[in-house]
C-alpha cells in the first residue's frame, strides 16, 4: 500500500467529507445510545438508524457556515445541537408509530418523541457536555469542508 495513493488520502475531497459526515453520524449514535437507551427504550433504534443521515444533513449544511467568528460557530453549533436532536427525535417517534400500538395518534406519538429527546437533551444537563462535543464536531467538519473547498476550488462548485 505505502505511496501508491490508496486509502482514504487519496479519495476525492468530496467523498472524504460525505465520509466524514456519515461517521460522524454513527459517532452521534453511539452517544445517544449511552445516554437514551433507557428512557427511549427500543424507540432509539428509529433514531439510531437515522444518525448517518442525520450527520450527513448536518455536515453539509454547517459547512456554510465556517467564515463565521468563534462565538458564531459557537452558536451555530448549538443550534446544529438541538436541530440534530430534533431529528433524532422525529425518526424515533415516526419509527414507534411503525412498530407501536396501531390505537395512538401518529402526529402525537411523533411530537412526544421529539420532545422528550429535545427534555432530555436540556433538563437532564447532557447539554452542558454535548455542545462542546458538538463544537468540537463542527470544527472537524470545517476543517474538512475547508479542505474540500480548496481542493475543488470554491464551496459553491456544489451547493
Amino acid at each position: 500500500m505505502g505511496s501508491s495513493g490508496s486509502g482514504l488520502a487519496a479519495m476525492p475531497t468530496r467523498t472524504r467529507l460525505y465520509l466524514f459526515c456519515l461517521a460522524s453520524g454513527c459517532i452521534w449514535a453511539g452517544v445517544a445510545y449511552l445516554l437514551g437507551h433507557r428512557a427511549l427504550g427500543r424507540i432509539i433504534w428509529g433514531g439510531l438508524l437515522a444518525s448517518p443521515v442525520i450527520g450527513l444533513s448536518i455536515g453539509l449544511a454547517v459547512r456554510r457556515f465556517h467564515a463565521l467568528s468563534t462565538a458564531g460557530r459557537i452558536v451555530v453549533s448549538l443550534v446544529d445541537l438541538y436541530v440534530a436532536a430534533c431529528i433524532f427525535g422525529l425518526a424515533a417517534g415516526v419509527f414507534d408509530v411503525f412498530t407501536g400500538s396501531v390505537s395512538r395518534n401518529a402526529i402525537e406519538v411523533v411530537l412526544q418523541s421529539i420532545i422528550g429527546v429535545l427534555w432530555g437533551v436540556t433538563f437532564t444537563g447532557y447539554v452542558i457536555f454535548l455542545w462542546p462535543l458538538a463544537y468540537l464536531n463542527h470544527a472537524l467538519l470545517w476543517r474538512q469542508a475547508s479542505e474540500c473547498d480548496a481542493g475543488e476550488g470554491s464551496a459553491a462548485s456544489w451547493r
